[in-house]
């Protein structure tokens, strides 16, 4: 299950231009140990027209104005601090309606968001035969980085990629398709 710490809401207007960084607070009944999914909230300001809003788990406190590619770009982490990440597009802003009887605000962004693990995880199994044969005691992974970006931007092309297309696929799937995965070329 992923260890999210700290979830915050980076929110930029069409022509990328930082408009606020809001911390999300977690809405739960006590019991997330064995969740997959959470629910949060946040005061965010509403917006009018195209609006970015990216969602930064375990990421930093508070962030520097720039502009959407320099700030989200540059974040990184490091050591056995593991990030996720995903950036969505509101067409027509951050719309709040108010229901003045129950003194609450619901805010467009309703659906699941997914977010993407920064670093990999590996799992590691014996099949077949190999499980009647073999006891799997110990993996070492090998020159492993010990730090990375969390945002998938790619400054070839100067754009975020999509992370949902990414959701659920293996190591064969990428190195299958390309997309950049040039490096998990299989030994």
């Amino acid at each position: 299950n992923p260890n999210i710490r700290t979830l915050h809401l980076a929110i930029f207007d069409a022509a990328g231009y930082f408009l606020e960084y809001v911390t999300a607070n977690l809405k739960t009944d006590g019991n997330i140990d064995n969740a997959t999914s959470y629910s949060y909230s946040a005061d965010v300001t509403p917006t009018d027209g195209k609006t970015t809003v990216h969602f930064i788990a375990n990421g930093p406190e508070t962030v520097s104005f720039a502009n959407e590619t320099k700030l989200i770009g540059n974040l990184s982490t490091s050591g056995n601090n593991d990030a996720y990440w995903q950036r969505i597009v509101l067409e027509d802003g951050i719309q709040i309606t108010k229901n003045e009887e129950e003194n609450t605000a619901t805010c467009n962004i309703t659906s699941p968001i997914n977010l993407i693990r920064n670093f990999a995880r590996i799992e590691v199994e014996l099949s077949g035969n190999a499980r009647n044969k073999y006891t799997l005691s110990k993996i070492y992974v090998a020159n492993t980085p010990d730090k990375g970006s969390i945002a998938i931007y790619d400054s070839r092309e100067g754009e975020f990629l999509d992370g949902n297309k990414y959701i659920g696929k293996t190591h064969a799937d990428l190195y299958d398709e390309g997309n950049g995965y040039d490096a998990f070329v299989p030994y």
